[in-house]
């Protein structure tokens, strides 16, 4: 019996989080992308690139807080870019790898946001 008791105020608690969008796994990414690549912007690029980050140089070039604020030419012009500075291997800069080197993108993951971006900005410009 206690366990139904106990299983039941968990689900309330996950219906009534859902209802009132107070889930502590909601992303800050303002943009809707594809999960996969959600996950390596918010685990490489995030914590430079938002409204509460340190350099105001790196949010004021690019801001996933408020990338969906853009008009569609600024957000292509965000996503070519992206695709240029991880092509060219300058996202994450040298200076962050030396700190950070957790943070370097592998080649899967340039790729994946290669790909994104060219598909995302095709879709972009079909709107």
């Amino acid at each position: 019996m206690r366990k139904f008791s106990l299983l039941f105020m968990l689900l309330i608690a996950v219906v009534v989080s859902k209802a009132t969008g107070t889930n502590d796994d909601d992303s800050k990414i303002s943009y809707p992308m594809p999960t996969d690549v959600k996950m390596v912007i918010e685990s490489k690029c995030f914590n430079c690139h938002n409204d509460e980050a340190r350099g105001d140089k790196s949010k004021k070039a690019l801001n996933f807080s408020t990338f969906s604020d853009l008009s569609t030419i600024q957000k292509i012009a965000g996503l070519n870019d992206i695709k240029k500075e991880v092509v060219e291997g300058e996202m994450p800069p040298k200076k962050m790898l030396e700190r950070h080197p957790e943070a370097a993108l592998t080649p899967e993951e340039t790729q994946l946001l290669v790909e994104w971006v060219k598909s995302e900005s095709q879709a972009l410009l079909k709107k």
